[in-house]
Formats: C-alpha cells, structure tokens, sequence
C-alpha cells in the first residue's frame, strides 16, 4: 500500500507539472497572436511600416502629362498643344446637349464621353440633371472665342477667362462645362451655389473627372474659378486629386501657369 501512495503521488505532481507547461505555453501562443492582430490592425490604419506605404504609392509616370493624346495631358498658359491638333477618337456623348449632335462643340474623346454618361447617370438618380454646354473645340474656334474676349474684356480681363488658341484643354477632348438642365447660372461663378454645382463639386471624381479650376488656386491654374468646367483624368488621378485639393500643376510638380511665357513647352505626340 505505501508504495502505490508513493507512486500516486509522483504521478499527480508529474500530471500538475505537465498541466503548468500547457497553460504556459498556451499563454506565450495568446500573448504572440494579440501582438500579430495588433500590428495588422496598425498596417490597415495607415501608421504602418514603410512597406505598407510602399504598397500604396501612386504612380504619377502611369501615363505622359507631355503626350496630348494623354488622359493625363497637362494644358495650360505655359504648355501648348501641337499646330493643328485634333483627338483621334472624338465622339458625341449619349446625354442631353446644348446643341445639335453635329455640333463639334458637342463631341469629346471617347473615354471622356464613356464617362461623362456615367456622370449623368448618376446624377439622374439623385434628381440632378445637367447638359452637355461645351466639350472640344478646335484650334480655329478658339481663335475665335478669344478674339471676342478680348473684345468685351481687354487681353488681360480675357486671359483670365478665356485660354489663349492651343492653349485651350478643350482642344485635348478631354475637358467639358457643364451647366443645370433649367441653364439656371449657365457658365456663371453662382452656378457653385446650385444643386448641380454642389453636386458635381462632390462627386465629378467618382466618374474619372476633376474641378480643373479650383477656387482660390488662379495663381497655379493662371484662370479664374470655373466650377462648371471638368477635366478627365481618369478614376485613379481623380480619386487622388480629390482627397490632396492640389491643381494638375501642383500634383506633377509643374511651374505655375499664372502667364504666357515667349518659350512654352511644346506638347508632342509620344514623349
């Protein structure tokens, strides 16, 4: 009997022994697992290591901001389209117009006019309606349009309103004004203050388009506040823009575009 006590009792200490090293070990397994959860939970914070950030730098040489057949093409006082440019791929976008359909005035680039029908779209849904006021025009009838401002406002009161003939982001297709079905501030600074404007001031990037020139940014942009005027850029530059409020200029590190130089850069097909 004394020696089965004794030997109960060395295999209860045995299994208590063994029960600690479990409840130790389960304990370090616990402890290892919250710190992996809480690392994870700071790299989906955004305050993780740098190899989270890496993950999510934007590509800024995606497409060319020099090439006009660009989505990313950058227009503006001191970069000039080629002599004679024209899109190759312009269309007439399925929304409501200003004008005739064979109007020019009423075409843009395809990708544009895929995704200003989106625009509308969405805004219909939400009893917001727009027209199409105006999308690409030529070289020629800028010449045109610019004469004219200049002749109601003087070359300076028209070179804050009106681009100067290839200098126009009308001439890329890829830029369109847009104005309230009721043409309720049609082209004018109030149209900000409408639903529309409100509207399309919030939400034109979900569709690939941005507020080409921003309130407060004409020193960049060389051109006074138009909150009807959209430029594509496609959803992943939109997105960007959207959330930093920096201008075309300032996001590709570009010279403010407050004036026309004697020597502006010369856009070209290609680089």
């Amino acid at each position: 009997m004394l020696k089965r006590s004794k030997i109960s009792k060395k295999l209860l200490i045995i299994f208590a022994a063994l029960v600690l090293i479990g409840l130790a070990e389960m304990t370090v397994i616990a402890f290892r697992l919250s710190d992996h959860n809480s690392n994870s939970q700071k790299n989906t914070s955004g305050k993780s290591t740098s190899n989270s950030d890496a993950g999510t730098t934007f590509n800024k040489s995606k497409y060319s901001i020099n090439d006009p057949n660009s989505i990313w093409v950058v227009v503006n006082k001191g970069r000039v389209l080629p002599a004679g440019y024209v899109p190759p791929d312009l269309v007439t976008p399925n929304v409501p117009l200003r004008t005739k359909t064979s109007d020019p005035e009423m075409h843009l680039r395809n990708e544009a006019a895929r995704a200003l029908e989106s625009l509308f779209s969405t805004a219909s849904t939400e009893s917001i309606n727009f027209r199409l006021a105006s999308g690409y025009r030529s070289y020629t009838e800028q010449v045109s349009i610019y004469a004219s401002e200049v002749k109601s406002n003087g070359q300076a009161g028209a070179d804050r309103e009106s681009a100067r003939p290839g200098h126009s982001e009308h001439q890329t297709g890829l830029a369109a004004d847009l104005e309230p079905s009721t043409r309720l501030c049609e082209v004018e600074p109030c149209f900000a203050n409408t639903p529309e404007g409100k509207w399309l001031m919030a939400n034109a990037y979900k569709s690939g388009f941005i507020i080409r020139y921003q309130e407060g940014k004409e020193n960049l942009t060389g051109y006074k506040y138009e909150p009807w005027h959209i430029r594509y850029v496609g959803a992943d530059l939109a997105v960007e823009i959207q959330k930093n409020g920096q201008t075309l200029e300032q996001f590709f590190g570009l010279a403010a575009a407050t004036g026309y130089t004697a020597q502006s850069y010369q856009l070209s097909a290609g680089t």
